[in-house]
């Protein structure tokens, strides 16, 4: 049976670390990074004059479901 863990929090918290400690101990797991799925950065709204990485606006949310499928 397939199963999808989502670990979220704030940048800079450790998730990408705990990701790959449990794939590490996962049998055929597969680790993505969020990272992958941003959007070009003209794409990415701008608050007060600065650019929003944090907004869920910012990731391509087709190609994340893409990458899940």
């Amino acid at each position: 049976m397939s199963q999808l863990i989502l670990i979220a929090g704030v940048s800079r918290s450790g998730k990408s670390s705990l990701a790959k400690d449990l794939c590490s101990k996962l049998e055929d797991s597969v680790h993505l990074d969020q990272d992958e799925f941003v959007k070009p950065i003209e794409e990415i709204p701008i608050i007060q004059d600065r650019t929003d990485w944090e907004t869920p606006e910012s990731i391509d949310w087709k190609k994340w479901k893409s990458a899940i499928d």
